[in-house]
């Protein structure tokens, strides 16, 4: 039940009989009709729940739950990540109650993690990223009790913890990329890297592209699939695309006629080894590495072309798929490039862009000199 009772919405659901044939109700309140709904809808399934019940379960429960519900939905790697970064909060957290995990014990909980020493060996306390690891893996965890009404609301909402800072990368632009193609030109790699360098997909995306995935009179690629690798067992298998979305790529006519010279029997892999299994997305990372460590150019990798390519796309500077020098816009590079949103298009590409303002202010004035020094960075960039 919901009615107003001054300024605020009460809610009330029934949630059975107690032992002593007493009824027993679930109460709460609201500061909008919108929000009481939402409220009387958790109440409701904490009602029916059973024994999902907060002042019964511990977090150490909840982990099993939750980490078992991760397994049977999601990908194994993305299992892994999560039971990894749970451990330590198992570990210290474990016997408390749902009901008594409150904002402060947790923010206590993080804040004495940032000054807990590593466990690979390294020197030094966790970094910004692998605090940031721990943080999302919980608040996913208790995110999962909101869903399944064992809890009103996440108090990792409330937890801060720094946020990872990402390091300034060289600017590799149209030109450095054409060189690094002209000189993959003859080797077994060069379709690969310039196909990734056009279309921006995964590196699991290309391995587990098959010629049925073409259409040729588009002329497009329709992103299926990507290659998953169990990094324990070494199986590679085909799953969903990061969206769970399929999506069409359009190709540009020289990449389009590089792909018509290659083409193979539909149920071929586009990029296959020799005797037909998709390639490992590790060994075109290490060719990849040593071509543009030979050139002078940064360490790049794989997931690294597909920034460079989203990047180019957003400043208008790849030609044939950038016309006249005109930029596409955040939509159409996320589309493309297979984002589930496009807010995570602006987060990753905003710092990709080193000429934004100058754009805007001064048009015309074209993207700066890319650095002379590029020093042994890596220029993995993030995964999106």
């Amino acid at each position: 039940m919901i009615r107003r009772h001054g300024r605020r919405w009460q809610v009330r659901v029934y949630a059975g009989q107690a032992a002593d044939g007493r009824q027993r109700y679930l109460y709460g309140s609201a500061a909008t009709r919108q929000e009481a709904e939402a409220l009387e809808e958790r109440l409701r399934a904490r009602a029916e729940g059973g024994p999902a019940d907060a002042g019964r379960l511990t977090l150490a429960d909840l982990l099993d739950r939750w980490l078992e519900h991760v397994r049977t939905h999601r990908e194994p790697e993305t299992a892994r990540f999560y039971e990894t970064y749970t451990a330590r909060a198992r570990e210290r957290l474990g016997p408390v109650r749902l009901d008594r995990l409150r904002p402060i014990l947790l923010q206590a909980y993080f804040d004495e993690l940032r000054r807990a020493p590593r466990r690979d060996g390294r020197r030094g306390p966790l970094s910004g990223a692998a605090l940031q690891s721990h943080y999302r893996a919980l608040r996913a965890c208790l995110g999962y009790a909101v869903r399944m009404g064992i809890l009103d609301a996440n108090p990792m909402s409330r937890v801060t913890v720094p946020r990872a800072q990402a390091a300034p990368k060289p600017v590799v632009g149209y030109r450095e990329l054409r060189r690094l193609l002209e000189a993959a030109r003859g080797t077994p790699w060069h379709p690969l890297f310039h196909v990734a360098a056009y279309t921006g997909l995964r590196v699991g995306e290309l391995a587990a592209l098959r010629w049925a995935d073409v259409d040729w009179r588009r002329p497009a690629l329709v992103v299926r699939h990507s290659l998953k690798e169990d990094h324990r067992t070494g199986e590679r298998y085909l799953g969903d695309v990061k969206s769970h979305e399929a999506r069409a790529v359009v190709l540009d006519e020289e990449t389009a006629r590089l792909l018509r010279r290659m083409r193979g029997t539909d149920e071929a892999f586009v990029f296959g080894d020799a005797v037909g299994r998709p390639m490992r997305p590790t060994s075109a990372t290490r060719a990849l590495r040593r071509l543009s460590a030979s050139l002078g150019l940064p360490p790049l990798n794989m997931h690294r072309l597909r920034h460079i390519h989203g990047s180019l796309l957003l400043a208008g500077e790849l030609p044939p798929l950038t016309p006249a020098g005109r930029p596409w816009d955040l939509a159409a590079v996320s589309r493309r490039l297979g984002h589930a949103s496009v807010a995570i298009t602006a987060e990753v590409y905003v710092h990709e862009i080193p000429d934004a303002q100058d754009r805007y202010i001064y048009p015309g004035r074209g993207l700066p000199e890319p650095a002379q020094s590029h020093g042994a960075e890596d220029l993995g960039g993030s995964r999106a």
